[in-house]
Order: structure tokens, then sequence, then C-alpha cells
């Protein structure tokens, strides 16, 4: 059974995320809990991510809603302030969290860090550098990511078969999954780029 401190609280704000009609926020069908639940957020218009749906991990601590909840990307994305594990930079959830601040406007505020990155305030150095000095690139990078984790299952499977092969021939599976990103997901221009034939 959850407890909470404020259940009142726990049910408004999952009550607000259920039935929100912003149309780019969304409850996740499986949800069987208010304390750990997923929600899916549409990447922005104004973004390298607007064709992705992201997912977002929720968990209500049990002092909600005088403690921030806890709230990581599953989805994974590149970007300057979202680790590769899926941590967020986001000041709301740690030092500037105020009570009176709902889930729904949390979730509004990451998905606007998608429009908006921070690259003075990095989780992913190397996404940072690359927004502030080749932002071609970024946004490329950002495309490939998107259109690998966040728009289905298939793409998903098809960059992994293509990271498979480049592990095998030695490369770590993180810089694998940098440099087909980097390089339109061509294999070959990979194996070439980094002198592996």
């Amino acid at each position: 059974m959850e407890v909470f401190r404020n259940p009142n609280r726990v049910r408004k704000d999952f009550a607000e995320l259920a039935n929100n009609d912003t149309g780019f926020i969304r409850l996740m069908a499986e949800t069987g809990s208010m304390k750990t639940f997923n929600v899916e957020v549409d990447g922005p218009t104004d973004s390298p991510y607007h064709t992705g749906k992201f997912v977002v991990n929720v968990t209500i601590p049990p002092n909600f809603p005088y403690d921030p909840p806890k709230m990581k990307l599953v989805t994974r994305v590149w970007h300057p302030n979202i680790s590769c594990r899926g941590k967020l930079c986001v000041d709301i959830l740690d030092e500037n969290w105020v009570p009176g601040m709902t889930l729904l406007e949390v979730l509004e505020a990451i998905r606007g860090l998608l429009s908006n990155p921070n690259p003075n305030s990095p989780l992913n150095v190397e996404a940072a550098v690359m927004y502030r000095d080749t932002r071609a690139m970024y946004e490329q990078v950002c495309i490939t990511f998107t259109n690998t984790y966040a728009e289905g299952r298939r793409a998903e499977w098809e960059m992994e078969e293509k990271v498979s092969v480049l592990t095998a021939l030695g490369v770590s599976r993180w810089d694998a999954v940098q440099k087909l990103a980097m390089m339109k997901c061509n294999v070959q221009d990979v194996i070439d780029d980094l002198h592996l034939d």
C-alpha cells in the first residue's frame, strides 16, 4: 500500500496528469501505481526532438509535495542536460523545488528543456561542446537519436544491429552509438572513420 504524507495532493496531481488536455503529455496506460509510473512527453515542435515521444519515469516520495518527485528520462536522448542514464539537470527537481509546483508543471519544464538546452550546466559534456561549437552536427545527432530511440521499436532494433557490428570490432557501445549518430547510421562510414578495416 502506498503511504504519502499528503495523499490528497498526490491524487490531485495524478488526476491532473491523467486528465490534462495539453495533447503533448500523457500518463501511460500501464500505470497501476501513484508511487511510480511513466509519462509520455512529445518532443517540442521547435526542436530536433519534434518527432519523438519520450518516456519519463516518475517516482513520488512519501513526503511529496515537500520533497520533489524523482524523474528520469527512460528514452535515450542526446542532450547537454540529460545524462546517458536519463538523469535530468533541472533545478526545479532539486534546489529550486517549491511544494506548490505540480507534476504537470515539472513535466512541461522537462519538455521545455528539450527546446532550450543549457550547455553551461551539462550532464553530457560531449553534447554540450557539440551544441556550442557545431550546432548543425548537434542537431543531426539529436535527430538520429530521436529517430532511433523515440519513434518506435523497429528503428531501435536496426540501430542495435549496427551497434553490435561495431562492438564486435572492439568499439565501445557508447562510442558506437555516438559515431553512428554523427554519421547518419552508416556503419561503413564509422568503420572508415575509425580505421577499423
